[in-house]
């Protein structure tokens, strides 16, 4: 496949487009809030505003009558519905697109020598 083609910018294109979407979908993020004794997790994968896995961990120690208090809660969350996902997909649509481009760009390059 020739560089100066059309359809060659066109997948490369797509495949950048598609790369950058990849990035933003699964980008990962991971927040620690609060001081030792009472602490706050946050872990998540995607957009922060709308993200496609998020795990929250939250952990206060302190003491009861017995001297001894340890709290711990967590939870996971799956967003298939979030700019995360569609992020995800638009990525695997423009990577697919590209590819499909590219192949038949050089199918006629071949039947054209």
């Amino acid at each position: 496949m020739s560089l100066f083609t059309p359809s060659a910018w066109i997948a490369r294109l797509l495949r950048i487009a598609g790369i950058v979407l990849l990035v933003i979908g699964v980008c990962p993020s991971y927040v620690v809030q609060g001081d030792p004794a009472r602490r706050s997790e946050r872990w998540t994968v995607g957009v922060d505003s709308s993200p496609l896995f998020r795990h929250e961990r939250t952990s206060s120690d302190g003491l009861d009558g017995e001297g001894k208090c340890v709290v711990h809660s967590s939870s996971y969350d799956f967003d298939f519905l979030s700019w995360s996902m569609a992020a995800f997909v638009g990525a695997v649509v423009l990577l697919a697109s590209s590819r499909a481009l590219r192949r038949k760009a050089l199918e006629r390059a071949v039947q054209s020598s």
